[in-house]
């Protein structure tokens, strides 16, 4: 439930953020390639976190998403 719980959320806060903000900063003929770029720098990322989960959630057992919620939290009181 928690893994789903996090995974909702993350889709309404942050998740979207690479595929919507590129086209607000950069002009048209430069869309493309910082799409791919945000579209790798998000794969890459993703892949981190993927490798890094089992070792965090060894470590903190029932807070494991604690520091994802932080950061969550911290990017929300950022963007206010």
């Amino acid at each position: 439930f928690a893994v789903m719980g996090f995974v909702s959320f993350f889709e309404i806060g942050l998740g979207p953020i690479p595929w919507l903000i590129v086209a607000e900063m950069f002009e048209s003929k430069y869309v493309a390639p910082a799409q791919s770029i945000a579209c790798q720098v998000n794969w890459v990322c993703n892949f981190i976190i993927g490798v890094a989960f089992p070792s965090l959630n060894a470590a903190l057992g029932v807070w494991t998403f604690i520091p994802f919620g932080v950061v969550l939290a911290g990017c929300f009181v950022f963007t206010m």
